[in-house]
């Protein structure tokens, strides 16, 4: 699949993210529980593959922002940004390896 970001990638955008040079969201598909336990600094939104569809509705506004997905170890996010394709979000990327790689 396309947009798939490495690590390294990922961590050079929210370098300059910080620098207001690059303007994304970042999303952990996780369930609160591993939210809670650890998450990537500069996550914007926890939207858990628990009831994907449902909780997506609070990204409506963000259809053609570019959404950065990550999840524990890149599967479930590979099947959300899937998921968000079909529902019409346009610039999705998934974080490879996921958080354990982190």
């Amino acid at each position: 699949m396309k947009n798939q970001l490495s690590i390294e990638q990922l961590k050079h955008m929210l370098q300059e993210r910080k620098a207001e040079q690059d303007d994304f969201l970042l999303v952990d598909v996780r369930e609160l529980d591993e939210y809670n336990d650890r998450h990537i600094e500069g996550t914007d939104y926890l939207v858990p593959m628990s009831d994907f569809e449902k909780n997506l509705k609070i990204l409506e506004q963000f259809k053609d922002k570019k959404i950065v997905l990550y999840c524990r170890a890149s599967r479930r996010s590979l099947i959300a940004q899937k998921k968000m394709y079909e529902l019409g979000f346009n610039n999705v990327y998934n974080m490879l390896t996921g958080i354990i790689g982190y």
